[in-house]
């Protein structure tokens, strides 16, 4: 309805996500898997190790991201909108935003809340102790609070699972407020499912694959040859291979749910890397090039999604970001080597 083509809703929507991990600091998903399999070798790898590499990265990224969007919005807005792109129709009756602005705050900082990794990262149990107190409430000898709650988690662990649950419930908030019909309701909930049909099914199909491939792990049997050449070089070698080896490794598993089993260069390489000082630089160039593999790996979950749901070709989009992939690789390799330098 802007004008804007469909490559900016991608670059939108996928580029974030791209930087967020590459970038990552105090992540549950990202850090805390890397920093577990490295302690598992005898390390103490925090979440602080490095931070003002990763800020640096992060910084950075989003910077370039945001130009790069602006100069090519600019570039190409006001071009023809594609029919396939799905444009709501605009109301033409005059509804209050002031209610609905308020909400989406609230849900946003919910949300921020509730996925930061208090407990790990930052040492605050302040809500898992309240959730625990709450439930162990009672009312006339019976831990209703408990059974009511169920098995839901504290700030700081929600995942996927509690979000859409979340989510939902903002969703029925909205309709009261709004007055909307169930029916009319259930209508816009299944004709937004209309036009996420053909990306759903290439998620699935994406992920058929991507069970297959975690389940027989034979990257590392691939990986091998490339992991022990040059062992007796310097750490910058070492690091330039790690990052090549494990940007092959994320073009199989770039979704992290299943990416936290198969973290294969990092655990191979840390059983024969004695320099346990080495472990936080491997875990940082691991979170870069998987981060970096998002962005264009045909595997790519997120990148699928987003791709299929706004009908773009994987070639077209490889055109239009393979400077901005440069760019970020620029970035994650000038980080290695000053970091290399540094330590």
């Amino acid at each position: 309805m802007l004008g804007y083509d469909k490559i900016t809703a991608a670059l939108m929507t996928l580029g974030p996500v791209v930087t967020g991990i590459m970038g990552s600091t105090f992540s549950k998903l990202v850090n805390g898997t890397y920093n577990g399999v490295l302690n598992a070798n005898g390390a103490v790898v925090e979440y602080t190790d490095l931070i003002w590499a990763k800020l640096a990265v992060i910084l950075i990224t989003n910077i370039l991201l945001v130009l790069y969007i602006v100069f090519y919005s600019r570039k190409h807005k006001n071009e023809k909108l594609e029919e396939n792109i799905f444009v709501p129709e605009k109301s033409k009756e005059v509804v209050k935003k002031w209610p609905l602005i308020t909400i989406l705050v609230v849900t946003l900082v919910v949300i921020v809340i509730a996925t930061l990794n208090w407990a790990d990262a930052f040492q605050i149990t302040v809500f898992t102790d309240w959730l625990e107190k709450i439930k162990e409430l009672t009312i006339g000898g019976y831990d209703i609070w408990a059974k009511l709650l169920g098995t839901m988690v504290a700030f700081g662990n929600w995942t996927y699972n509690e979000l859409m649950v979340f989510l939902f419930v903002i969703i029925l908030i909205i309709k009261l407020i709004y007055r909307v019909k169930f029916e009319e309701l259930f209508d816009a909930i299944f004709d937004g499912m209309k036009n996420y049909l053909y990306a759903a099914g290439i998620m699935l199909l994406a992920y058929a694959v991507l069970i297959a491939t975690s389940n027989h792990p034979v990257i590392l049997t691939i990986l091998k040859p490339l992991l022990v050449v040059g062992e007796e070089f310097n750490s910058l070698f070492l690091g330039l291979k790690l990052a090549l080896s494990t940007f092959i490794s994320a073009l199989f598993s770039t979704d992290f749910t299943f990416h936290n089993y198969t973290v294969l260069p990092l655990s191979y390489v840390t059983s024969y890397i004695n320099d346990t000082t080495m472990y936080a630089v491997c875990a940082l160039i691991t979170q870069m090039m998987n981060g970096l593999a998002i962005l264009v790996a045909p595997t790519s979950i997120v990148l699928l999604f987003s791709l299929s749901s706004l009908k773009i070709t994987y070639l077209e989009w490889l055109k239009k970001i393979w400077l901005l992939f440069l760019a970020f690789l620029v970035v994650a390799v000038a980080t290695l080597i000053i970091v290399l330098l540094i330590i």
